[in-house]
């Protein structure tokens, strides 16, 4: 008895083993283009956010240096008029018109002048942009200060009003650059003459003592610079729609900031500046904590960081860079973009390249399809005429086919 064959098990038809990898080969290739695409996408952002941000500090500093270099530079300026013998420390009628000639000229808000004896004058810039000058010419240490109106030549007009005691002496711009001997900036005030007509910003006071060959006392100089300056230049500079940059003290108080909503929040009686961490605005008082979080103390940061972190649910990239100058001011300037900022033509890109990936992939799958059937065809029909030659049907005619080997 002839042993009957036992049926073979786990067969896989000839269109599977076509299909299958082919479809394989494919949708890795179509995958692995597209990832790459992605990825590189992303790194390329990423890098081009950290150049943007290094230039846009690049600037801020720059700008820094311009603008709070002018109160020291226009106070050598007047200390070598006073020591040369152009001003004279007694003439306060010629010193007022010097100090609003150079008001026309450069963008500070107040100048001015006490000399030992008492005397003082200053030149103030109004809230409409209007020079005033300021004069207490008695010797008396109490004798009061007449604030008087200009015309467009710097000639007083007339009295606008009358401050009854004034003693320049004892303010801390006069005396404390004498007692260090040397030029020094003040502390972050609020302008206190509000009431006069001034602007009432914070500000910044550089100030300089005056002395004659010998050494005498002349007098000294005082040039006070609004903040509001910073803020403005920081809101050209803007580097996206939800960037936030700022420029903060080593104690984490704001000194100014490109959106005029972190300036607000909490302030200590010591200063008007808000601290960072309290800040109204929700990225830069994140940012702010991150800082204190990851350093200790903003004194720690002695070099440009670029890091990141998470706030409001997403990345954001930041850079914190220290900026100095010669006469004392040691701030940081701190710059956040949320990912998102230089994310929204990446994910676009992303989603078109998922879609044409999506669809080569289909159009591939297809077209093996199409093609495994195509060759599995023929094979079928000469599979079957096999079969029957081999059970005896000698009638049995296949069709000539197009491919050689089957042909």
């Amino acid at each position: 008895m002839t042993p009957q064959a036992k049926p073979r098990q786990n067969l896989i038809s000839l269109r599977t083993v076509l299909i299958v990898p082919f479809i394989l080969e494919i949708a890795l290739a179509v995958g692995l283009t597209g990832w790459l695409s992605i990825h590189n996408g992303s790194r390329a952002i990423e890098d081009l956010a950290g150049q943007l941000k290094v230039e846009l500090t690049h600037r801020i500093h720059l700008h820094l240096d311009q603008y709070l270099g002018t109160p020291h530079n226009l106070g050598q300026t007047n200390e070598a008029a006073f020591v040369d013998g152009i001003l004279d420390p007694q003439d306060l009628d010629t010193i007022g018109k010097h100090f609003w000639k150079q008001m026309q000229v450069f963008p500070v808000g107040y100048m001015s002048f006490g000399n030992p004896e008492g005397q003082f004058i200053g030149v103030g810039r109004m809230k409409d942009g209007r020079l005033s000058i300021d004069e207490k010419p008695e010797l008396t240490p109490e004798s009061p200060v007449y604030f008087y109106d200009t015309d467009d030549r710097g000639n007083r007009t007339q009295l606008r009003y009358q401050r009854s005691v004034y003693n320049p002496l004892i303010d801390r711009w006069y005396r404390e650059p004498i007692e260090i001997g040397r030029p020094l900036w003040s502390p972050i005030y609020q302008w206190p003459l509000w009431w006069q007509g001034y602007d009432s910003q914070p500000s910044i006071a550089a100030s300089r003592p005056v002395y004659d060959e010998t050494g005498n006392l002349l007098g000294v100089i005082g040039i006070e610079l609004p903040l509001y300056q910073i803020d403005k230049f920081l809101q050209e500079v803007q580097l996206s729609p939800s960037a936030q940059v700022f420029v903060v003290e080593r104690s984490g108080r704001m000194v100014a900031s490109s959106n005029p909503e972190a300036l607000q929040g909490e302030t200590d009686s010591s200063s008007p500046l808000v601290q960072s961490t309290n800040s109204a605005e929700p990225l830069v008082r994140e940012t702010a904590q991150f800082l204190q979080q990851h350093f200790g103390s903003l004194e720690s940061i002695e070099q440009t960081e670029q890091l990141k972190f998470r706030a409001n649910g997403e990345r954001q990239f930041l850079i914190v860079s220290p900026w100095q100058d010669e006469w004392g001011l040691d701030w940081l300037v701190v710059a956040v973009v949320p990912e998102s900022d230089f994310m929204a033509q990446i994910n676009a890109n992303t989603r078109n390249t998922i879609v044409l990936c999506g669809v080569a992939l289909a159009l591939a799958i297809g077209l093996g399809i199409v093609t495994a059937r195509w060759i599995n065809r023929p094979l079928q029909r000469l599979s079957q005429a096999s079969s029957d030659l081999a059970r005896g049907n000698l009638k049995r005619r296949v069709n000539e086919n197009r491919i050689q080997e089957l042909s």
